[in-house]
C-alpha cells in the first residue's frame, strides 16, 4: 500500500487540499480548500459534535447510540451545536458520568468525517502567517506615555 493511501494515518475520506476548518454558524463548519490554481474555496457543511460515554445515559434523559464492539466508551451522544456540547459535558460531569470529548471543534469534525488537513497538497501551495501578540501588565499605575515605548508587537507573514 502506498504510504499516503493508508487510511488509518491519513483518514478515510479522500477530500483533498483542505487547509482549514472553522466553526461556523450553529450546527455548521466552514471548510477551506486550496484549489490547484492557488485560489481558496469555502464550503459550509453540517457539524454535529459528539461525546463518547462509558454507559447508556437514558436515565439522564439523553438519547445515546450504542457503538459496535466492546469499547470502554461504547455509547455516542451527538448534539446539534458546540454550545449544546458544552452543556452536555457539564451535565455529564455534574452527574459523575465517565465520558470522553474532544475540546476542539476542528478535531471533532475531522474525526467524525475521516478527513485530514493538507491531503494531496504540495508543500509549495501552503501559505502561512504567524502573528505574535505580547501583552504586559504591571502591578503599579502605568504612565501612558512611558508605556507606549515599553512594548513591542511584531507580525511575520510568510
Amino acid at each position: 500500500m502506498e504510504f499516503q493511501k493508508n487510511t488509518l494515518l491519513f483518514g478515510a475520506d479522500p477530500t483533498p487540499r483542505i487547509v482549514a476548518v472553522e466553526l461556523g454558524e450553529t450546527g455548521t463548519v466552514r471548510i477551506y480548500r486550496r484549489e490547484k490554481d492557488g485560489s481558496t474555496s469555502t464550503e459550509v457543511e453540517p457539524f454535529h459534535p459528539f461525546v463518547w460515554c462509558d454507559s447508556d445515559v437514558m436515565d439522564l434523559g439523553i438519547d445515546a447510540e450504542k457503538l459496535e464492539g466492546d469499547l470502554k466508551y461504547g455509547w455516542r451522544v451527538t448534539v446539534d451545536s458546540w454550545k449544546e456540547l458544552i452543556a452536555l459535558r457539564n451535565g455529564l460531569k455534574k452527574a459523575n458520568r465517565s465520558f470522553f470529548a474532544f475540546t476542539d471543534p476542528v478535531q471533532h469534525y475531522l474525526t467524525a468525517t475521516g478527513r485530514t488537513l493538507f491531503k494531496d497538497l504540495p508543500f509549495e501551495s501552503l501559505k502561512r502567517m504567524q502573528l505574535e501578540v505580547l501583552s504586559f501588565a504591571g502591578g503599579e499605575e502605568v504612565n501612558a506615555e512611558a508605556a507606549a515605548d515599553d512594548h513591542i508587537m511584531a507580525d511575520s507573514p510568510y
